[in-house]
């Protein structure tokens, strides 16, 4: 028995690298993924092997073209996510929506439900609800629990990825509450909590509509403003770039007056020019919520009493932004929430932007609703990070079946013995992982068995392995293809 963490961390980063690959870019070959990650193609087969066995890759075989026309060409085989291999269970917190969903690993949709709580400012009381409410849905769902690989959690606010708490949320009253682990106590099943524009930031760059782009500005226009911004494929994180940071900036609104950027240019502000300070003040932030909505759809349907509120509020945002992309110039601008559904906000925000730019170079694009969670920003985001094996938190894990390991002094023939020349040899790896100890996430204990046969001499396959038949295999089990 011996402690291996190197090899261990070593390990599970190049199974979540080639997961990613898979992930992102699949159906992908083996050889797509060992050039992208600069690993050796067996090296590539080797890792992909125990995905395989957990049932979250799977083989697709499709056959190219043969180009002379002389007859069906050779099948190339790709990797994918098999959608069958797992489901994940994806949560967002939100002052505009509260949703739960079960999403397989293809973005597919099983099953979801919107909670509609009255009242969000309990941390504990939220965190019971979203708890009965996910264990009541995959109590529905889910037949085998192992197949639960882990849950994602979205949640307005600043959160400290590194723990998953809630550092902060303007929006929810929430302060220091440590989210992720009363929701591993209760649920037992592994969590990732995001911040919701991070989430929403790394799903549209990996797989929405700026995908494959790494700069780019993420805007949530909801009751209030959030942003997080990508530079250089690199997520930048800061307390003034999440929900509560941005949409709070003091800014010099109507008439001079200072005021945050939220009152001016978020849903809020857009219900503040509908209805005014002082029946405003008065709403509920339900209540609030299901205005913004009703005006949301109100301006989809044309209503003109809807153009002056819209169009001022998304003007407001874009010239108060625009003095920000001076600083960072991103190549994109995503503009998701309720409000990205109103193309006269819209229009007006990028009217604003162009103006005070001089330019149009800069791609603005919309999003619709942040939620439900989709299986894209759960399955996918989750799936990326997979630890392999999954089908337990602790315990003991077969990290790869016990295996003959082949080479040509397998088939030396008799004579002469010299020393360190295996025959044939057998080897067997397992591992028990345990909760992190000296300060780490999780630890674990390796052990390796292996044995040696006759050790022999004289090189030289046997005359019955000299069938073409044989020379393949051979190469095949000494390349570990």
């Amino acid at each position: 028995m011996r402690w291996d963490r190197t090899h261990g961390i070593l390990s599970r980063r190049s199974q979540r690298a080639v997961m990613e690959e898979i992930v992102l870019r699949g159906p992908v070959s083996r050889t797509e993924i060992a050039r992208k990650l600069d690993l050796s193609v067996a090296s590539v087969s080797r890792i992909v092997s125990p995905l395989l066995n957990a049932g979250l890759v799977r083989v697709v075989e499709e056959e190219a073209d043969d180009a002379s026309g002389a007859g069906p060409g050779r099948r190339h085989v790709y990797l994918d996510v098999d959608p069958g291999g797992g489901t994940v269970l994806g949560i967002r917190i939100g002052p505009t929506f509260q949703t739960l969903i079960l999403a397989d690993l293809k973005n597919r949709s099983l099953s979801g439900t919107e909670l509609k709580l009255e009242r969000l400012d309990d941390p504990d009381m939220v965190i019971r609800r979203v708890a009965d409410e996910s264990r009541r849905l995959i109590d529905l769902n889910v037949k085998d629990r192992s197949h639960l690989l882990g849950g994602f959690l979205m949640i307005a606010g600043s959160v400290d990825r590194a723990l998953g708490s809630v550092r902060y949320s303007h929006s929810l009253g929430w302060r220091d509450v440590p989210l992720r682990s009363k929701l591993v106590d209760i649920l037992d099943l592994p969590m990732r909590v995001e911040s919701m524009t991070t989430a929403f930031a790394l799903a549209e760059t990996r797989f929405g509509a700026v995908r494959g782009q790494n700069n780019v500005l993420a805007i949530v226009c909801s009751l209030q403003i959030g942003a997080s911004l990508l530079l250089d494929g690199r997520l930048i994180e800061g307390y003034y770039l999440e929900t509560g940071g941005i949409g709070n900036m003091m800014v010099t609104g109507e008439n001079g007056r200072i005021e945050t950027l939220n009152r001016l240019a978020s849903g809020y502000g857009v219900l503040r020019r509908i209805y005014g300070d002082e029946a405003l003040s008065g709403m509920s932030f339900s209540e609030q919520t299901d205005a913004l909505i009703d005006a949301v759809e109100r301006d989809r349907d044309g209503d003109p009493a809807m153009a002056a509120p819209m169009t001022e509020t998304g003007y407001a945002l874009g010239w108060r932004i625009a003095q920000f992309l001076h600083l960072v110039a991103p190549q994109n601008v995503v503009i998701a929430g309720p409000l990205a559904l109103s193309s006269r906000y819209v229009d007006a925000f990028r009217d604003a932007v162009v103006e005070m730019l001089g330019t149009t170079t800069l791609n603005i694009v919309t999003s619709g609703e942040v939620g439900p969670v989709s299986g894209q920003s759960a399955s996918h985001l989750r799936a990326g990070d997979l630890r392999i094996p999954v089908r337990k938190s602790h315990g003991p894990h077969v990290m790869a079946p016990a295996h003959p390991v082949f080479s040509p002094n397998f088939f030396m023939k008799d004579g002469n013995r010299l020393a360190l020349v295996p025959g044939w040899q057998f080897s067997a790896s397992g591992a028990y992982t345990l909760p992190g100890i000296f300060g780490s996430g999780e630890s674990y204990v390796s052990v390796l068995w292996q044995y040696v046969g006759d050790r022999i001499t004289q090189p030289g396959l046997p005359a019955e392995w000299g069938s073409p038949v044989a020379s393949a295999w051979l190469r095949a089990c000494v390349s570990g293809e």
